[in-house]
């Protein structure tokens, strides 16, 4: 590939492209919890427990909702 071609150009990525300039929507990004080759990150993890508190509840929801519409660095 060369220079200013399109791939996938995010680093977070598990077919990152270092030489794609333009970002083709190819990128594929591994599970919550996931590495690249499926392994486990470790961990207890309850998927919405933004507080870790061991219970999904509504102040996990006004976690989210707090920060809804932000832009991420």
């Amino acid at each position: 590939m060369f220079p200013g071609d399109n791939g996938c150009a995010y680093e977070a990525a598990c077919n990152f492209e270092p030489w794609a300039e333009d970002d083709d929507g190819s990128c594929l990004f591994p599970a919550l919890g996931m590495d690249c080759d499926g392994n486990s990150l470790g961990g207890d993890m309850c998927l919405g427990d933004l507080n870790e508190s061991g219970l999904v509840e509504t102040s996990d929801l006004l976690m989210l909702l707090s920060v809804f519409g932000e832009a991420c660095d």
